[in-house]
């Protein structure tokens, strides 16, 4: 019933802040520090100077505006049925709501150009976004982080500059390590994924017609809630680093059946196939739709090489081999089962072989298969969804094409057909050179071939949980069987 008159406040300022605002009892203060609107305590906080760093001119009049704005805007409707998002989104969605109206009354009248520098919340003195990227390093929450950006006020002046400034700032404070260019590329994504949320959260608040008279409530609970969403029910800031999975899977022992270690599956050019590989990574890649293909099997191999396979001892009961009495004793024979195995061939790019090299694999190890994979050499000129990759049988128990079918050059399939190659009978063998790449689903128009750090761990998981070999060449591939046969 009852209440205490408040003593009026003098103003640093000329008083034009008061006559827009109509209230005597907000403060301006106009000195250094970050750009902050007080509801509570009525205090304003303006920046001593707000310039083009080229041109010298000043911008405290759009400041002004803002001010204004947020002070009469700034604070939340009475709403039901929002206790969920109380008070973190609500007040970041009527932050976007004073964005709009500022956008809507002010802005249009000036130029704001891009290199305009603010003192802000995630920001210092020389226009870094590298507040964010400490938070990030010190595990603030996402929703503070969300805060921290809608709170700068770039976005009521289209400024879209913290897009490109954080992902490149969280990438490049990745420590180096033996797998940091797969860190450097999962953090990039992730910056990128950070500022999308934003971005959208601005779309939505933004997408109110201008020439409604008030900023709708419903449409500050549809942003709230969008953001609630994003923020609480997704922890991708904080998913296991790329390196640390890789770490996770130790030395992956190979049996080299004798031969010199193949020198692409050291750990120095290990990380440069990935390297060479993340050198187009993209926003959103994923793998390739892949078609199962088998081209009719036109050759087989001779009765002779088809036929049982024998096992020769010195020990049995009925000796059928007395020719080999003069020489190594071992008359007696026992029939053998034949060694299997899989042959997967990534077959993009430079890495050919020819229908000799399929025969000479089908001599060696009859009840082998070999297969061969690709993506379409067209790719990145169809829309993402309908780029697709084939694997082709191209060799199956002692049967093996008359030609080697035509295929295309991307990669875009690896992880299915690792995935393929993981249920076949071992051995498995990989011949590859190990950069993986998939399919960029971030521009909606037409596909990109690019590469993830998250396909390349997935590949490299299922390389070392399910006893696949990877050999670098197809020369290799055969000298390994060779090998393999004779053991």
């Amino acid at each position: 019933m009852f209440r205490s008159k408040r003593a009026k406040r003098k103003s640093k300022s000329d008083g034009l802040l008061n006559l827009a605002l109509q209230d005597s009892e907000w403060l301006i203060k106009t000195e250094k520090g970050e750009y902050n609107v007080d509801h509570g305590s009525k205090d304003i906080l303006l920046p001593v100077k707000l310039s083009n760093a080229h041109t010298n001119k000043t911008y405290n009049k759009a400041m002004k505006i803002l001010a204004v704005a947020d002070a009469k805007y700034g604070t939340s409707p009475k709403m039901v049925g929002v206790k969920h998002l109380q008070p973190y989104y609500i007040d970041m969605a009527v932050q976007l709501s004073v964005y709009w109206y500022v956008n809507k009354k002010a802005l249009p009248q000036f130029d704001i150009p891009r290199s305009l520098k603010f003192y802000s919340a995630w920001m210092d003195n020389e226009g870094k976004c590298e507040a964010i990227v400490n938070m990030v390093k010190n595990n603030s929450t996402l929703r503070l982080i969300v805060k921290a950006m809608i709170s700068d006020p770039w976005l009521a002046l289209h400024e879209a500059r913290y897009k490109t400034n954080i992902p490149y700032l969280m990438k490049d404070a990745v420590q180096g390590t033996q797998f940091s260019t797969l860190d450097k590329g999962e953090m990039n994504t992730r910056g990128i994924e950070l500022c999308r949320i934003v971005t959208t959260a601005v779309e939505m608040a933004m997408s109110v017609r201008k020439d409604a008279k008030k900023y709708p409530t419903s449409r500050i609970k549809e942003v709230a809630q969008y953001l609630h969403d994003m923020c609480e029910d997704n922890n991708f800031l904080y998913k296991t680093m790329p390196s640390e999975t890789m770490a996770g899977l130790g030395d992956v022992e190979i049996d080299m059946m004798g031969m010199d270690d193949f020198s692409s599956t050291n750990n120095s050019n290990l990380e440069d196939a990935m390297t060479n590989a993340m050198r187009r990574h993209g926003e959103d890649v994923r793998w390739a739709r892949m078609e199962i293909s088998y081209p009719l099997l036109e050759k087989s191999l001779p009765n002779k090489l088809m036929g049982k396979s024998k096992k020769y001892s010195d020990m049995g009961v009925s000796p059928r081999a007395m020719h080999r009495d003069l020489t190594d004793k071992k008359v007696f024979t026992s029939k053998s089962k034949r060694k299997t195995g899989t042959v997967l061939i990534d077959v993009s790019g430079s890495m050919s072989f020819t229908e000799e090299d399929v025969q000479e694999i089908i001599e060696t190890l009859p009840a082998s298969t070999v297969a061969i994979y690709s993506g379409d050499s067209d790719a990145d000129e169809k829309e993402p969804s309908q780029a697709k990759g084939t694997l082709r049988v191209v060799g199956k128990n002692g049967r093996y094409v008359k030609y080697i079918p035509e295929h295309g050059y991307h990669n875009l399939i690896d992880g299915p057909a690792i995935e393929w190659l993981s249920r076949q009978a071992e051995p498995r063998i990989l011949v590859s050179d190990l950069q993986f790449t998939g399919i960029d689903f971030a521009n909606p128009k037409y596909g990109e071939v690019s590469c993830s750090a998250e396909l390349i761990t997935d590949c490299m998981q299922m390389i070392a949980t399910k006893n696949i070999i990877p050999i670098p060449n197809i020369a290799k591939a055969k000298e390994w069987v060779v090998k393999y046969r004779n053991a």
